[in-house]
């Protein structure tokens, strides 16, 4: 994995990010010599259906409507 200084980035970002697409390779941008980014290569994502994926997440119960609690209970409504 390269490194590079973020002046270094800020200098050569266009060629540099070309060398990420064709490379495959990472680069990881510091400052300070602390690391403070990094360019990845663009990873299509799979192409997995998002249909069905809660299923049988969501509880039903009978009567969606009507309050949780009687209003007489409610401070507010006194």
């Amino acid at each position: 994995m390269q490194t590079l200084t973020i002046t270094a980035f800020k200098a050569h970002a266009l060629r540099k990010i070309g060398q990420v697409a064709t490379n495959k390779e990472p680069i990881t941008i510091t400052r300070r010599g602390r690391p403070l980014v990094e360019v990845v290569p663009w990873r299509p994502k799979t192409a997995s259906s998002t249909f069905g994926k809660l299923a049988g997440s969501i509880l039903h119960e009978d009567d969606l409507v009507s309050p949780a609690a009687d209003a007489s209970e409610f401070e507010a409504c006194r």
